[in-house]
């Protein structure tokens, strides 16, 4: 598994997107709950792509707020957009992820011009 091989053992992976009623719900994920959820979903195709990021690092850690836009197919319509935050760790020569928080961007809840391509 690719998200496996990205994150640590422990990592958590935190939803706060809304629903389909328009409500934002908290849900709190381990790696392995997550993969599990994904899986049963594996009905749905699921195309996620980058449309801007800010970088931020001391040290060791990093913090990543990567902007992104889903689709159900590779050049279809997008059907969510929103804002990942990605926390990170440098340890053992590489770059790992120790969690994920994500937010979907709505007319209320706009995505920033700065997490935008320039």
């Amino acid at each position: 598994n690719s998200l496996r091989a990205l994150c640590k053992p422990d990592a958590r992976l935190i939803s706060v997107a809304a629903n389909t009623s328009g409500q934002h719900n908290y849900r709190n994920y381990s790696l392995n709950e997550f993969i599990e959820s994904a899986q049963q979903s594996a009905l749905v195709s699921f195309f996620e792509k980058e449309t801007g990021r800010t970088l931020e690092q001391f040290g060791n850690i990093a913090q990543v707020m990567s902007a992104y836009e889903s689709r159900e197919q590779v050049n279809g319509p997008v059907v969510s957009s929103g804002i990942n935050s990605i926390q990170l760790v440098y340890e053992n020569n590489r770059w790992w992820v120790v969690n994920i928080l994500w937010d979907s961007a709505s007319p209320d809840n706009p995505i920033p011009a700065k997490y935008k391509k320039k």
